[in-house]
């Protein structure tokens, strides 16, 4: 689990490929020979949420048949691939689409994308007893979009992820904390 998500673009993102069934793989990622393997994988469908990792700078993510993606496995597409880049330890990504026809617009996927980007990151902290054996959050994520609509949708995703993520943790924080005083307190830190 990542300590933030933010988005915004870094010097050595590592590529992020969202693809679809019915699409081939760009020329600009199909002659990196790792990606052309990982794409190239038997397991590898290119189904909603589906991830090949392509060494240590590649990553593709299926998106199932262009014309059936829905908001909400794009969604938990996000949830996916945020943990899988915990996994491997990215700090950055840069995401790119490349899908003919698509069932909802670049913008409309990169917001779905980066919501679940956000709450696939959440869990609730400052609770944690001392038989908790869960792994402390680290380091931070840069998240952008080659395109420009698809990078707008991100940012807006992640902004819309990060207040479901607020009302989740109103909602867990025990009540003998989630007085009426510090629910207030909680009000007003939202501005």
């Amino acid at each position: 689990m990542y300590k933030s998500i933010a988005h915004g673009t870094s010097s050595k993102p590592v590529r992020v490929l969202l693809i679809a069934q019915d699409t081939d793989l760009p020329k600009s990622w199909a002659s990196i020979r790792q990606v052309a393997d990982a794409a190239a994988r038997p397991g590898f469908r290119r189904q909603p949420g589906e991830i090949a990792v392509a060494g240590d700078r590649a990553v593709l993510v299926g998106l199932g048949e262009a014309d059936r993606l829905t908001i909400e496995k794009a969604v938990g597409i996000g949830v996916g691939l945020v943990k899988a880049l915990d996994r491997a330890g990215v700090a950055a990504a840069s995401l790119e689409s490349v899908a003919r026809d698509p069932a909802i617009p670049a913008a409309l996927l990169g917001r779905s994308i980066g919501e679940g980007l956000a709450i696939g990151n959440w869990r609730l902290l400052g609770f944690e007893g001392t038989a908790t054996e869960r792994e402390a959050p680290k380091g931070s994520l840069r998240v952008s979009g080659v395109d420009r609509d698809l990078d707008r949708g991100l940012a807006e995703g992640l902004g819309i992820g990060e207040c479901v993520n607020f009302a989740r943790r109103l909602q867990a924080t025990p009540p003998n904390v989630a007085h009426p005083g510090w629910i207030a307190t909680e009000a007003r830190a939202l501005g």
